[in-house]
């Protein structure tokens, strides 16, 4: 009903005004088209400017591009702008296309249309944002597009404090960037350089001050995926007139200062106060989280003023900052001290150092003190079991706690898991007839346990058990039967475990081989591309996984049929740990990854992929029919004198065979001889070129003379050699020389260990 509302208000709103842009507003001479292009369009004029008076704040923008090719009419010919009418306006100056040097007006109503933005709406969110979409007419390549509107107006739940995120450049080259922000209003507005931006230029105007820059020939910045979200891959200048942190927590306190009333609310009280004392913070948590659906109406100052507890309970669902509310004045109604938190779901460690500002946070949490100390319940959470005092710490890394006397952002550790959080058991059975049994239990502890609670509980069986199977299939590649499904939750020990029974109609392949493989740990290890990236990659951490096969046999297995060792990769950012044993006549794997740092910086890459190969290695074990175990059907009696006669057959064959076969040994051996000298004779100076066989050598300076060649291999100067990392593989620590070409970015390396 609400989704519908407000696609059939929004739907018949009118097109908004074009009129002529303000008195203002400076605009900038478009630069001539570069004889150097690429890409599907050229950014000529990027123009922002931003005027903030007392009673207003207004920006103008402009944008210039010229199309290159078809592709580039493709993304120009459509275009679109949006705004919040809660408490904006939005007025069109004017869509133009060049052609030949003259200008025409691109503006026809009839190909306009206003529609409900609302990004969010999978996720449950309502925000009333509207957008203008426009599709030009007889755009064509060699073109220019160029249009130019101004938003007015500021959401009033700010309190006049403003916050601004000014780029100096973008995935696309500009010819000519200019910004420009007029500031009026009495507060100090700061300016905060972020990701090597040029600080602005400063100068004072009646009343105010003018911050701005202009900048041409602005190369296209490339995004890398996978980056730390405290790493600033794009230039960009942060404005705020926010003091400090006490200010934004003053600030977000009348936010919160709602009361709690209503006969719904105080009959959850009631229900509360009857249960024992030790028993209302967990039962208020779980009414919050379970009873009470995610939906968040995000319209005007709702955007980050919760709506009343009253408000919430009469409709049944609400968003973060109103369950936050709630599930505060619930506790504080039986005496159990509570405060609202603000956080950042994307904060790295780097967030301590950002400007204050209320517009970084995008989530509310409650910070609840029990007697054995106080811990943040995530109020959006659902399905979470256990004592509150055990659960896992929230995954966020700071919080600015709502609580008079705040004067800064709370650090929330998050210490690796004692145990692991994803433990996975496989448990194979061959039978003498090759046919084979296998149990998969899986055990979620933690954060896991609430997450595959929710994938049981949302699900029919028979999708489960089709998406499991399905898993299996893909994760062995063979084809399996599953038998049964089954899970058990055990809710004070915040475990769910989940078994799975399967018959494989054949453990061997064509060539008598079995792959035992990992199925958790080989998926958590991280793999980075080879492509040249200049990003640290982001890593999640902590992480505790750990993984158990188990093969038994019709007939026992015995150790002397196995290769068997344990090893340790102790590299940058993971630690895994293998043990490889035959105990009870089973063949016993075993793994243990931990990730634990959250990321891996660009100097830490060689070390990293040669440990995360060395891991990957350590993660499959092949065995044999032949070699290791043969399955044999039983021989009838009336099959034993044959088998007797050809037994002594063979071993006359053997005898005759035995003096001939040592000479021919011996002359093996000499050949053999031969070819080693011949080899070792070619690899002179290829020392340390493998990282399984690193050189022994006394010093880093040593090991740095293992690079012989001064040209790349397409023939430019090598750059000088440096230290890229090193890693420990098994008992060995191995240490990554590396050297690049910085003219066509190839590298190679060399491996060595120093003597002790």
């Amino acid at each position: 009903m609400l989704l519908s509302g407000l696609v059939l208000v929004l739907a018949s709103l009118p097109l908004p005004p074009v009129e002529p842009p303000p008195a203002w507003v400076k605009p900038l001479a478009v630069p001539r088209v570069p004889e150097k292009t690429s890409g599907s369009f050229h950014t000529l004029v990027r123009d922002t400017q931003v005027r903030a008076t007392p009673d207003r704040l207004e920006t103008w923008e402009r944008r210039v591009w010229k199309v290159l090719n078809q592709p580039g009419v493709e993304a120009l010919a459509k275009q679109q702008f949006s705004w919040n009418p809660a408490s904006e306006t939005f007025a069109l100056h004017g869509v133009w296309v060049w052609r030949n040097g003259k200008r025409r007006d691109a503006w026809h109503p009839d190909d306009a249309r206003v529609l409900p933005q609302e990004d969010d709406l999978a996720a449950g969110l309502y925000d009333g944002r509207q957008k203008l979409v426009l599709e030009l007419r007889d755009v064509r390549p060699g073109d220019i597009v160029e249009y130019a509107y101004t938003r007015r107006g500021e959401n009033p739940v700010f309190k006049g404090h403003v916050t601004l995120w000014a780029d100096q450049a973008g995935d696309s080259a500009v010819s000519l960037l200019h910004y420009e922000l007029t500031w009026l209003r009495e507060r100090a507005l700061q300016a905060f350089p972020r990701g090597g931006a040029k600080p602005p230029e400063v100068t004072t105007t009646d009343g105010g001050s003018v911050f701005s820059w202009t900048l041409e020939n602005v190369p296209a910045r490339a995004w890398e995926e996978h980056a730390p979200d405290d790493v600033d891959q794009l230039p960009y200048v942060v404005f705020t007139d926010w003091s400090d942190w006490a200010t934004v927590r003053a600030w977000a306190e009348t936010l919160f200062a709602l009361p709690a009333s209503g006969q719904e609310f105080d009959d959850l009280v009631t229900q509360l106060q009857a249960l024992p004392e030790h028993q209302r913070a967990r039962e208020a948590v779980r009414m919050v989280q379970d009873e009470i659906r995610y939906v968040g109406v995000e319209l005007g100052q709702h955007s980050h003023q919760p709506h009343d507890p009253a408000w919430v309970l009469e409709r049944g669902f609400g968003d973060c900052k109103d369950k936050t509310l709630l599930l505060v004045s619930l506790l504080r109604a039986v005496n159990v001290e509570a405060w609202p938190a603000l956080v950042n779901t994307d904060a790295a460690p780097g967030f301590a150092t950002e400007p204050p500002s209320a517009s970084h946070f995008n989530h509310a949490i409650a910070l609840v003190n029990l007697p054995t100390g106080p811990v943040f319940i995530d109020g959006t959470s659902t399905l979470n079991r256990g004592p509150l005092e055990n659960r896992e710490p929230v995954p966020y890394r700071f919080a600015l706690v709502i609580r008079p006397g705040e004067t800064g952002l709370t650090n929330i550790d998050r210490p690796m898991p004692m145990a692991p959080t994803w433990d996975v058991t496989q448990k194979w059975h061959t039978a003498a007839d090759g046919t084979a049994t296998l149990t998969i239990v899986t055990v979620a502890r933690g954060h896991e346990a609430p997450a595959l609670r929710r994938s049981i509980e949302r699900r029919t069986r028979e999708d489960l058990e089709r998406s499991w199977r399905e898993r299996r299939v893909e994760d062995f590649d063979t084809d399996l039967t599953m038998v049964s499904l089954d899970w058990s939750d055990d809710a004070e020990a915040e475990t769910v475990t989940l078994t799975e029974h399967y018959t494989v109609a054949r453990f061997y392949d064509n060539n008598g081989d079995h792959d035992f493989r990992t199925t958790a740990i080989s998926g958590d290890l991280v793999w980075l591309p080879e492509t040249p990236r200049s990003q640290p990659w982001k890593i999640d951490a902590p992480l505790h996984v750990h993984e158990r096969i188990e093969w038994s046999n019709a007939a026992p297995l015995e150790a002397e049929n196995f290769s068997i060792r344990d090893d340790v990769v102790d590299a940058e950012v993971f630690l895994l740990e293998s043990q490889q044993t035959v105990r009870e006549g089973k063949l016993v794997l075993e793994w243990t990854l931990k990730n634990t740092e959250p990321r891996l910086e660009p100097s830490q890459f060689t070390a990293h992929r040669i440990a995360t190969q060395r891991a990957a290695d350590t993660t499959r074990y092949t065995v044999n029919a032949r070699s290791k175990v043969e399955h044999r059907k039983p021989k009838k009696e009336g099959d034993l004198l044959g088998l007797g006669i050809g037994v002594l057959i063979v071993m006359l064959l053997m005898t005759a065979l035995t003096w001939f076969g040592k000479a021919r040994e011996r002359w093996e051996k000499m050949k053999a001889r031969v070819r080693v000298d011949a080899f070792r004779s070619k690899q002179t100076g290829s020392a340390g070129e493998l990282a399984s066989q690193p050189a022994v050598v006394a010093s880093l300076a040593e090991g740095m003379k293992l690079f012989t060649s001064k040209n790349c291999p397409r023939g430019h100067l090598w750059n000088a050699a440096t230290e890229a990392g090193g890693v420990r593989l098994g008992d060995e620590r191995v240490t990554v020389l590396e050297r690049r070409c910085s003219t066509c970015d190839a590298n190679e390396h060399r491996y060595v260990k120093l003597k002790a």
